[in-house]
């Protein structure tokens, strides 16, 4: 399904780069076996189906001296769809060989002059030593506007090979020289040393880019390790192919580094609002918004996190974020993103949003899912303008952040979360189970009153003369009882009957053991035939249980009318006498209802001790749940030190912050508590279960725990409400973190936390953190704005590159620092003009690409930079 972001400019791309491509002639002119390739077009046929089979899409072609012998293999390559930068092999007059490069646009007559500038004559192709030595070569080759390589630098004819010691130092570190060549041998140790920037006399401030660029001068040399490497480019240019040499930590690869896991926003795209008909393509790497105020740039990163459903965290950030919503994007706005996952398997996906409605995600075919963004892009970090700073001060924030780089399950949130609905549960159910002991103790208690009043009844004979009658009593009651016992049938059968629909169907039906499947369901199917017919056949049963024992009642009443009526002859006959007959027989049934609580107090009374020791045990696995949570996170936090090596340190404290105990019991405990919350507060380790059990224990064992509390105090604790001591020791204190930032030098650490940076070294700190772990899109808007440039270069940048390999960062910005520096993959250039419609915000015609693109360029000079002028003038004002 084709993009709407396919045809946009997409940055800065990986391409396989082979860069000493021969032609023909050089075959012929070094003695070369030609394979059977015994003519030109042949030859050409056959090395350029195989630099496209090796996926090999940008080439240069330099025969020694001439640039005229692969004119025709730079038709064939480019009919191809390869990029050629044409150029010659150079042979220095100390014997040096260089590679010099020019733009695929360039002409050869001009190549030619520039050949003729070295001495050479017209029809030479052979590597004889020209006018210029290499330093002199270097100077040509910048003033014509080419890129040289010093091609198989350890080996014959390399830079490393021919000079040595100050001669071979200054062509080393000459400032012309960005790159080198190496192939398939192994480099000496004091060479590689010497490639790898390690040895004092050859360090350079900034490296080379070391390439394989072995020659290629057969079909099978295409496919060989050493001959080709990655290039990242933006635009196929000299100026973007010396760019990609300048940076080489970030544009240069000598293996495949385009396998990649990380998902990524593909594009963005408005219909309606601020950004009406405005479409960006992003890069996977480093996207950088730039541009006036006002021009767009907070609305991109409000829009992605408005489209994701990510709420800021931030308190001001949520009211900023409301407002752009609301007063920029404005209603009736759509935004669409394009994102691509890679993992179980490579996918599309578009996510719509209208303002006011939730997210719509698609499939590439545009079928609908329900799936939300935050199952598909997991991992996406969002903050505004100044949001950094502001969670910065958030110890517990930075736990939360800390622990979303635990490896998946280490966290046990969602156990943590389901163990907390357990002890809460627990709670409620011990505190309803006291209840019912409660009130079961309190009609217990009449009991003894009871058995008193009616032994006086016996001492006065009255049991003997009611005997039948209170005989007749008792089988009164224990019909009621059995009647009584018969329930309404429960309603099973929905419950019972078990779901068979899934097992039929065209789907089911197609599968190859669809057989197998219908049988399951005929199983199921007579399991739930048997749960009706006995459901009916217990239905039944019910109904002829309840007609005997209504018959039966009416049987019992026959057979004991006589009985009943001598009752009330003698009730009359103790009444002259002063006794109430009456009051013995209620006193009789009461005794018979009480008689049964007994044993059903001792049940409840059983179930609430097991309710407990549940409890109990609830509440030490989630203290071994938050212990092992603090590990994980106290490890995280020593690996951020060890990422970030003398510049960021984490620390891992836990429960320092005890105010939701103290306020529980401020809230529930009347009375002075001002030494408990100082007892509290200041207990080295605070474990919420160990101080309810010293409560539990009563005064004593307070104030043998926390010697401060005065007894009055902790009388008041000991006579708090069960409730109020099981609300206490479900308390969880945050566990909190502390950053913090070497404010000194690499060389002599100053660590100081959190709580004595500035707002800017804080949100220094916490960039950092963010950027040293995680695999989700990164989007900040102006990160700079609490930074200084020191921080920014000497700890942002370098850990940005590292970065931006690794996941998708989108920032916007103001500072020349971070997309110059930070060596952004995609620049994107916003401005704001006046329209029919008001003002609006667009992309500057071509404004898409990294800094090797020139309408980019152009724009970062103007905008970062205040213009050439402004910047050449700061290079003279400082001395550079």
């Amino acid at each position: 399904m084709a993009s709407e972001f396919d045809n946009l400019a997409a940055g800065t791309e990986w391409r396989r780069c082979a860069l000493q491509v021969n032609p023909l002639s050089y075959l012929e002119a070094n003695g070369k076996s030609l394979d059977g390739l015994d003519n030109e077009s042949s030859y050409n046929a056959a090395i350029v189906a195989a630099l496209v089979h090796a996926g090999i899409s940008v080439i240069a072609i330099t025969d020694h001296w001439s640039v005229d012998s692969g004119a025709d293999l730079r038709i064939a390559a480019e009919v191809a769809g390869l990029t050629v930068f044409p150029g010659f092999e150079a042979t220095a007059k100390d014997g040096v060989h260089l590679l010099v490069l020019f733009d695929p646009a360039s002409d050869t007559a001009n190549i030619n002059r520039n050949i003729g500038e070295c001495g050479i004559p017209a029809d030479c192709r052979d590597a004889r030593p020209g006018s210029l030595d290499t330093l002199e070569l270097l100077e040509c080759a910048e003033k014509w506007g080419a890129v040289t390589v010093a091609p198989h630098v350890t080996t014959g004819g390399g830079l490393l090979d021919k000079l040595s010691g100050q001669s071979a130092v200054r062509a080393w570190t000459d400032a012309r020289l960005h790159a080198v060549g190496v192939g398939g041998a192994t480099p000496s140790q004091a060479n590689a040393a010497i490639l790898a920037n390690k040895d004092p006399a050859y360090r350079r401030g900034n490296p080379l880019a070391v390439l394989s660029a072995a020659d290629i001068s057969s079909p099978a040399d295409a496919a060989k390790a050493g001959s080709s490497c990655w290039i990242k480019l933006s635009s196929l240019t000299i100026s973007g192919l010396d760019l990609a040499f300048r940076t080489p930590e970030t544009r240069v690869a000598r293996t495949d580094p385009t396998e990649s896991t990380h998902a990524r926003i593909v594009g963005i795209g408005w219909e309606g609002g601020f950004l009406d008909g405005v479409t960006i393509r992003l890069n996977e790497s480093l996207n950088v918004l730039i541009g006036g105020r006002g021009s767009g740039k907070s609305t991109v990163v409000e829009s992605l996190r408005y489209a994701l459903g990510i709420a800021p965290l931030a308190k001001s950030s949520i009211d900023e974020h409301d407002s752009m919503v609301n007063n920029v994007l404005g209603a009736g706005t759509k935004i669409r993103l394009e994102i691509q996952v890679r993992v179980p398997a490579p996918a599309i996906y578009t996510i719509e949003r209208l303002i006011g409605s939730k997210p719509v995600v698609r499939e590439s075919t545009g079928a609908l899912l329900h799936s939300v963004p935050s199952d598909l892009l997991r991992g996406t970090e969002v903050y505004g303008q100044r949001e950094l700073a502001e969670l910065a001060r958030d110890k517990q924030r930075l736990t939360s952040l800390l622990a979303q780089y635990l490896p998946d399950g280490a966290d046990h949130s969602e156990a943590a979360v389901g163990q907390f609905r357990d002890i809460e549960r627990s709670r409620r159910d011990i505190l309803a189970l006291r209840e019912d002991v409660e009130t079961l103790d309190g009609r217990l208690a009449r009991m003894p009153v009871v058995k008193e009043r009616l032994a006086r009844f016996d001492e006065a004979g009255v049991g003997t003369k009611l005997q039948d009658q209170e005989r007749t009593q008792q089988e009164q009651q224990l019909l009621s009882r059995a009647s009584s016992s018969i329930q309404e049938t429960p309603d099973l059968v929905d419950a019972l009957i078990v779901e068979t629909d899934y097992l039929v169907g065209e789907e089911v039906a197609e599968l190859p053991n669809a057989e197998v499947l219908s049988r399951a369901k005929s199983f199921l199917d007579n399991y739930n035939a048997a749960v009706t017919a006995a459901m009916s056949e217990l239905t039944a049963a019910r109904q002829k249980t309840e007609a005997d024992l209504k018959a039966l009642q009416a049987e019992w009443e026959g057979e004991t009318e006589q009985v009943r009526g001598a009752l009330e002859k003698v009730l009359r006959a103790l009444q002259p006498d002063g006794i109430d007959g009456d009051e013995y027989l209620r006193l009789r049934r009461e005794l018979g209802s009480l008689t049964p609580l007994t044993g059903k107090r001792a049940a409840r009374q059983a179930e609430l001790d097991q309710l407990i020791t549940d409890r109990e045990g609830l509440l030490i696995e989630a203290e071994d749940r938050r212990a092992s949570r603090l590990r994980d996170l106290q490890k995280e936090a020593k690996k951020v030190g060890r990422n970030l090596p003398g510049i960021v340190k984490a620390s891992v404290r836990d429960g320092d912050d005890r105010t939701a105990l103290t306020s529980l019991l401020d809230n529930r405990i009347s009375g002075r508590l001002d030494r408990v919350r100082a007892a509290l507060n200041d207990t080295e380790l605070l474990s919420p279960r160990a101080f309810v059990q010293a409560c539990r224990n009563g005064g004593d064992a307070i104030i043998a725990a926390y010697p401060t509390i005065t007894p009055a105090q902790a009388l008041l604790l000991a006579g708090a409400s069960e409730e109020t001591l099981m609300l206490a020791e479900e308390i969880d204190l945050p566990i909190s973190t502390d950053l913090q930032l070497n404010v000194g030098t690499k060389e002599s650490y100053t660590w100081r936390n959190l709580d004595h940076l500035s707002t800017g070294q804080k949100a220094t700190a916490l960039l950092l953190l963010l950027m040293h772990r995680g695999d989700g899109p990164l989007i900040i808007d102006q990160p700079e704005d609490d930074l200084d440039n020191r921080f920014i270069y000497e700890d942002i940048v370098p850990r940005l590159r590292a970065t931006k390999g690794k996941r998708q960062v989108i920032f916007s910005s103001h500072n020349a620092n971070i997309p110059v520096l930070g060596d952004a993959d995609q620049i994107v250039s916003l401005v704001a003009e006046d329209g029919s419609n008001g003002v609006s915000g667009r992309i500057i015609d071509d404004g898409l690409g990294s800094i090797d693109h020139p309408p980019v360029r152009a724009m970062v000079e103007e905008l970062l930079e205040g213009g050439r002028e402004a910047f050449n003038t700061r290079r003279y004002l400082y001395g550079f």
